[in-house]
């Protein structure tokens, strides 16, 4: 394919009609319309079962980017921690780079952050936040990325879920 090739992102669909009937005569236009531009999938994450306040918290995650391409603007990267009594949120920067999460390759992403002495015990559950840059859109969930699969969007903040629980014991 010489959009595939091309890391193609997006087209105008109506500059040549002739060619996008040719590709719905033969039967490659759905293909298309789901790999123009980026579409991350995420394949496993892991983080301790438990930890204590002032421990390291280690994030290993594994996504793929099944679509032609990567975001061409810069992007948020975040873990959110959801503490599930209190629901209040610690948000973790994460040091990768999304515009470079390429597809045909699998993307292994790492961090490690220290938990404050301070940090409060519970169980909280694990989110990945791709937000827009700019902070008035940030906080906006239809301009954050949502991963391709299915059931781990929340849609009211435009996180995804890890499907990871930590628990944090006291010291």
């Amino acid at each position: 394919h010489d959009l595939a090739t091309m890391r193609w992102s997006e087209l105008n669909w109506q500059y040549e009609p002739h060619v996008v009937a040719g590709w719905k005569e033969g039967g490659c236009l759905p293909e298309i319309q789901r790999k123009l531009g980026y579409r991350f999938r995420l394949l496993r994450a892991t983080v301790p079962d438990s930890l204590k306040p002032g421990q390291t918290l280690e994030l290993s995650m594994d996504l793929a980017n099944d679509g032609w391409a990567a975001p061409y603007n810069p992007r948020g990267l975040e873990i959110v921690l959801r503490n599930t009594a209190t629901r209040k949120e610690t948000h973790l920067v994460l040091h990768s780079d999304p515009r470079f999460w390429l597809p045909e390759n699998e993307i292994h992403v790492k961090d490690a952050w220290a938990l404050p002495k301070d940090f409060s015990t519970g169980d909280y559950l694990l989110f990945l936040n791709l937000p827009d840059p700019y902070p008035s859109l940030a906080k906006r969930p239809e301009y954050s990325i949502r991963l391709a699969n299915q059931g781990l969007w929340e849609a009211v903040t435009g996180y995804n879920s890890l499907q990871l629980r930590l628990k944090v014991l006291p010291q």
